[in-house]
């Protein structure tokens, strides 16, 4: 009786995604013979190296947005983990749940740095004092969206304010400075100028809208 060796692994994940991968994945033994059965060593815990994609987390957060990015934008990102569809790149399922697993502890550090996003000084004092991790990720995953808006629109903030969810808004006599929303009652104060968001504050709405 002679028997085969096979790699049993989910249908989403193929061989371009190796180089991310650290322990082993599952192996099926399948004798052959009119009675054969399976002998299946149990599955290993699939671990991701993360720390290879520490130079693409405001890429992956654009993705994560819903933002169809040239294929040039995206050369250096795994290819497992994207996809194209109509001359756009797109997550992949697997590149989904990878950056589903790792985007808090990426989103809820450093602030990233976004295509046509800028920062005053007093925007990078106020992302220090967020104490909760949570309200980082909130805020660096809607800037994501922003910037993705920004992108598709070359830099047009009526995206912004016919986006819903943003209830992106100009001051009254303020000199052209708006705002909009991150979640209920957090505001970010910025102001546009030549197809650039310059960020000025980041809090609760009463503390932005009396001193954006």
């Amino acid at each position: 009786m002679s028997y085969s060796i096979t790699l049993c692994v989910p249908r989403f994940i193929y061989f371009p995604l190796l180089p991310l991968l650290i322990e082993p994945i599952q192996i099926i033994y399948i004798f052959e013979g009119a009675k054969s059965n399976l002998i299946t060593i149990p599955r290993l815990p699939i671990t991701v190296d993360y720390c290879r994609l520490t130079d693409h987390v405001p890429t992956l957060a654009l993705l994560n947005a819903d933002t169809g990015l040239l294929p040039s934008k995206t050369e250096n990102i795994p290819e497992a983990m994207i996809t194209e569809i109509d001359g756009k790149i797109i997550f992949s399922h697997w590149g989904q749940l990878v950056w589903n697993q790792c985007k808090n502890d990426f989103l809820s550090q450093e602030l990233q740095d976004f295509p046509r996003i800028a920062y005053k000084d007093t925007f990078r004092k106020d992302y220090k004092n967020i104490s909760e991790a949570n309200d980082k990720v909130d805020l660096q995953e809607k800037l994501a969206k922003v910037s993705g808006l920004l992108e598709e629109s070359n830099g047009d903030t009526a995206y912004l304010k016919s986006d819903g969810g943003l209830l992106y808004e100009v001051y009254q006599n303020q000199g052209g400075i708006a705002h909009f929303r991150i979640t209920q009652g957090i505001r970010v104060s910025c102001t546009a100028s030549g197809g650039v968001l310059t960020l000025r504050r980041y809090g609760k709405e009463p503390d932005v809208n009396k001193n954006p």
